[in-house]
């Protein structure tokens, strides 16, 4: 499948119930990519905000750049009405996988994944985000070392004026 004759999605690497994610090549770039689809087949017509919550999260995630989180490169719709977004593609493993196959961490290798982790945090508490699904499906942990935070699917805009307790609104 082509997304706007630039994303060409060449194999399923994951699948959910209300979306799909991609291995996809970028046209005219030869860098590839990974791209989420919202499964045609789920029934979002029965959820009004479930297209306005993907775009929240694209539009979300793609303001955050830490080397500690994913980069979101592109989102949209087709013409067809294909709710997708590009990513980076990782390789690696999540870090709930690393931890079944491997068992725990050494203490130092924890400190060095938690304080990854928190730095993806930091800045994307600094722009108002906060994740609100962090969990060891959603952290990646590639072959170098490096930790990514993914999926910001439930992410929450922190409303800065509201001057009370709930955590912020969805913007």
């Amino acid at each position: 499948r082509v997304f706007f004759d630039r994303l060409l999605a060449h194999s399923i690497m994951a699948r959910g119930g209300m979306r799909n994610v991609y291995r996809a090549e970028p046209a005219p770039l030869v860098r590839l990519c990974a791209i989420k689809v919202l499964n045609p087949n789920y029934n979002g017509d029965a959820d009004p905000e479930f297209h306005r919550r993907f775009f929240r999260e694209a539009s979300i995630t793609s303001k955050i750049t830490h080397p500690n989180s994913v980069t979101i490169f592109d989102y949209g719709k087709t013409d067809d009405d294909i709710y997708y977004m590009a990513m980076e593609l990782l390789d690696g493993r999540t870090l709930h996988r690393a931890l079944r196959e491997d068992g725990p961490f050494s203490p130092d290798r924890t400190i060095q994944v938690a304080a990854q982790i928190a730095r993806a945090l930091r800045e994307a508490h600094g722009l108002g985000v906060i994740h609100r699904d962090l969990k060891p499906a959603n952290v990646k942990v590639r072959p170098d070392g490096t930790v990514k935070v993914l999926d910001f699917g439930l992410a929450k805009a922190m409303d800065q004026g509201s001057g009370s307790g709930d955590q912020g609104s969805a913007r």
